[in-house]
């Protein structure tokens, strides 16, 4: 096949349209970009030429002649930039920005679009890619095409399993809709999803068959030659630059890919480089040697032509603290804390996000990494002992950390005494382990540690560092003009009612100007979508006040997994729900580890009292309801065909006792109200985890299966959509037997529409026969054990047929003109900012006194894991 003509480059001939290459690089990589820009120049002139350049944008110089265009980072809008080179190891982390890049070429007017590792050079022109872009909008190359190789043995399976099949390091795509379906889900697999693992960041590539109709496999063998294919294709070249390397069977070279042959630099030797091959792949080379020896020596006389020693030396900031990268257990802690990941997912609002997550790690009783911190702080203390260990970057926790992960299990002593995370701070002794761990690992050095620093490190360490006694912390005057510092920790990934409570309490604490940091605990899929943003951190020691917006069966699993909560001198509130009269398990002993206790409704806080003589106040949950009408997303409503219907909204969790929120009640009360279905009336059923009892909703199926009017909606909605389900209907139908404070009545009746609901619970507080349409109750027994709810329990039995004449006047009222728009009624928001204000200005007087001592520093209270009743979290509060 003929080459193509300058002007078309890979298109099909007689298109007009333009076309690009681009790769992605780290500075230290800057030669080998522009090796690989070279040589596109040289075969594919016409070609227009982009390289991303990962951190420090301005070493563009390197394309000052107009080689390539160089372009920062920040250019292709990436929402997790701060976070991404924290959860992801180097070359994770490229190939997972590589669709922004594609997208950004996309935008700017490009048809097709050739991504190309930054350690390849082309050989000859890439004229069978030309061909297969007539027909194929997305085209990927094997790491392999035979299962046999030509000298008779097979790949191993552990050696297919860490290629992968597809390369990442060669992928052309054409600006379609599929395309840019395509690009989404690959965005959207590397946002949050990482799983660390080998090969990871390739596996993605082989679900394009699945999601692009066209997709094709370009198996020619001159493309993607290296040395995971070396044997198999085995290149030929005498190194004459007019010449095109060969590989099997005769086929040209299109493009060697030279990563993983060692950093083939100036001073590099290509034997070196072949025994580094040979190792990884303990293949027979039979004659493929010499022309591997040809092609390294002329891709290093490239790079020697680029100054390559230059751009060496300009190594990757990434990760944490300037140009050094974050450990390895690091970052695995880092991927599994909700913290992180809440940050991740939301953004980084406040300063430094490295010195805020460096800060987290040294807070005290931090189970991990803490053994390394508290190794560096022992070096600190004893002068002398810290010049024993080199430090070459200047921070010495870090270096520390990473001696002890790579070396410190094994080459001093440390692997069989701390074999897993957290083992330390579970099992009985461990300070013995530890102080003998230490000293051996010093009397491999004792020529460097004077006799009496390892005596009183050998005798001191308990003393000092693991009595685990803390003096009793007295807070100095504060002035109570000045704003305090609040911590909240919550279930803020979760999508209950629990969890929107503690966003609504972090919403209050913003407005009314208090410094705030919200740190998720417990995982969830829950993102703001632009919606409320929070304010997601990480923990740290410069708070007065600490607020649990957790339940107190919930509490034990949080101070396990945040000790830092106990060690500090600050003072500690419990934001509790509760939804029945009587007090639930363990609240009496959860309640020494808070000095305060606060609740969403007098309901609550009623029912806390009967166990507890802390102080408890009450702050209702915070609405925000500008906010709600102006981030709701409406869309919801066209596309479950609700517009120009008069609209009754029944939801229910079905985890959290569908006995509790009634559904049935309010499809008995709606049936009884309208006999027969009318087009422009419709009751809706928004029900979640329905298979958390089956036979409950079966009932529900079984009455409203002849009825065209009732629909049931069980799919999971954002919180965006969720606003605009609200916003769509008409009336809430809320026939509940309890509720804490009950967050969707709280939210229908701020925008201004009818509300049915039962008068009982935590909803009276704001509730009234003027604002609501109540409905009677009689007092009955919980039917059965659920969670932390027991049978025989009272709780309300609403009279159901009291809501019938409800709902027939508000679809006459809706008849006649009403309740067709948002009015908003902000009384609730304004009255719960109010209750906020009212407690805080309490916490700044109790702060303000000189030598108030904060209640961890009285008697401790007994271990919090004596107390730990359950891990099931009511739904709804």
């Amino acid at each position: 096949m003929a080459p193509a003509s300058s002007g078309e480059g890979f298109l099909p001939r007689g298109a007009a349209r333009r076309h690009a290459v681009f790769t992605l690089v780290t500075p230290d990589r800057m030669a080998h970009a522009c090796v690989l820009m070279e040589s596109v120049a040289r075969h594919h002139p016409q070609w227009l030429r982009f390289v991303f350049v990962v951190d420090r944008p301005h070493l563009s110089s390197a394309f000052d002649d107009g080689l390539a265009q160089a372009r920062p980072l920040e250019d292709l809008a990436i929402p997790d930039l701060r976070t991404r080179f924290i959860k992801y190891e180097l070359a994770e982390a490229i190939s997972s920005l590589t669709p922004f890049g594609f997208r950004q070429l996309f935008a700017e007017g490009f048809e097709w679009v050739l991504y190309l590792d930054s350690e390849i050079k082309v050989y000859s022109e890439f004229k069978e890619l030309e061909e297969m872009a007539l027909e194929s909008s997305l085209i990927v190359t094997p790491y392999f095409t035979s299962e046999t190789l030509e000298s008779g043995l097979r790949w191993k399976e552990g050696m297919l399993r860490n290629l992968g099949s597809l390369s990442t390091g060669f992928i052309a795509l054409k600006q379609t809709s599929e395309i840019a379906s395509f690009l989404d889900w690959w965005q959207e697999a590397f946002l949050f999803e990482t799983k660390g693992e080998k090969g990871h960041d390739r596996d993605w590539l082989n679900y394009g068959f699945c999601l692009v109709s066209d997709a094709a496999i370009l198996r020619h063998p001159g493309y993607n030659i290296g040395y995971w294919n070396l044997v198999d294709r085995r290149p030929e070249w005498s190194g004459d630059p007019n010449d095109v390397p060969l590989c099997a069977k005769g086929y040209p070279i299109r493009f060697f890919h030279f990563s993983g042959l060692g950093n083939v630099g100036a001073d590099t030797e290509e034997e070196k480089i072949l025994a580094e091959w040979s190792s990884r792949f303990p293949f027979p080379m039979s004659g493929s040697a010499s022309a591997l020896r040809t092609l390294l020596a002329d891709y290093r006389r490239s790079l020697q032509s680029t100054g390559v020693a230059k751009w060496n030396g300009q190594a990757p900031r990434l990760g944490m603290h300037g140009p050094y990268e974050i450990p390895k257990f690091l970052r695995e802690w880092l991927r599994g804390e909700a913290a992180f990941q809440a940050v991740d997912r939301e953004g980084w609002r406040e300063g430094s996000m490295e010195e805020a997550l460096w800060e987290w790690m040294q807070l005290p009783d931090r189970a991990y990494p803490w053994l390394p911190i508290f190794l560096a702080r022992t070096f600190d203390s004893f002068p002398g002992l810290r010049e024993t260990f080199a430090c070459e970057s200047g921070f010495f926790v870090q270096d520390l950390s990473t001696w002890f992960e790579s070396t410190g299990r094994s080459a001093a002593g440390f692997g069989s005494l701390f074999p897993a995370r957290g083992w330390w701070t579970e099992e009985k002794g461990w300070e013995k382990h530890l102080r003998r761990a230490i000293e051996r690992w010093n009397r491999g050095r004792r020529g460097f540690v004077p006799r009496k620093v390892r005596r009183r490190l050998a005798t001191g360490l308990r003393r000092r560092w693991l009595a685990g006694r803390r003096e009793e912390a007295s807070v100095s005057a504060f002035p109570i003009e000045k704003k305090l510092r609040i911590n909240v920790y919550g279930l803020f990934l979760s999508t209950i009612g629990l969890a929107e409570a503690a966003r609504s309490t972090v919403r209050a604490l913003q407005r009314l100007g208090y410094p705030t940091c919200a740190i998720a605990f417990g995982e969830g899929s829950w993102s703001s979508g632009g919606a409320l943003a929070i304010p997601f951190g990480f923990p740290n020691d410069r708070a007065q006040i600490d607020i649990l917006h957790v339940n107190c069966d919930h509490l034990p699993g949080l101070l396990k997994h945040h000790p830092e909560i106990l060690s500090r001198a600050k003072l500690r509130i419990g934001y509790w729900a509760w939804e029945l009269e009587e007090p639930p398990l363990g609240a009496r002993e959860m309640a020494e580890f808070v000095d305060e206790i606060w609740c969403p409704s007098e309901f609550c806080a009623a029912s806390f009292r009967r166990c507890t003589e802390k102080p408890i106040r009450v702050a209702w949950h915070n609405l925000d309801i500008d906010a709600i009408v102006r981030d709701s997303d409406r869309s919801v409503g066209a596309e479950l065909g609700l517009e120009e219907k008069c609209v009754f909204l029944a939801a229910a969790d079905f985890w959290s006792m569908p006995e509790r929120k009634n559904p049935l009640l309010a499809l008995r009360a709606y049936l009884r109200a309208f006999p027969s279905p009318t087009a422009d009336r419709r009751l809706l059923l928004k029900l979640s985890n329905v298979e958390a009892d089956p036979a409950y909703f079966q009932k529900i199926l079984a009455e409203s299966s002849s009825r065209s009017d009732i629909q049931i909606v069980g799919i999971s909605l954002s919180q965006a959509k969720m606003f605009g389900l609200l916003c769509s209907t008409t009336a809430l139908i809320s026939l509940h037997s309890t509720e804490g404070f009950g967050l969707p009545i709280a939210e229908m009746r701020s925008l201004g529409k009818p509300v049915v609901a039962t008068a009982y619970g935590g909803n009276m507080d704001y509730c009234t026969a003027g604002n609501t349409r109540l409905v009677g109750y009689r007092s009955a027994a919980i039917p059965r054990d659920f969670g932390h709810y027991r049978k025989g329990a009272l709780w309300a039995e609403p009279i159901w047929e009291e809501a019938v004449p409800h709902l027939q006047a508000i679809y006459q009222e809706w008849l006649e003109g009403a309740h067709r728009e948002i009015q908003p009624d902000r009384s609730i928001n304004e009255r719960s900012i109010a209750m906020y204000a009212e407690n805080l200005r309490a916490l700044e007087r109790k702060l303000s006194g000189l030598g108030t001592k904060l209640s961890e520093a009285d008697e401790a209270p007994e271990p919090v894991e004596k107390f730990v009743v359950s891990r099931n979290v009511p739904s709804d509060s």
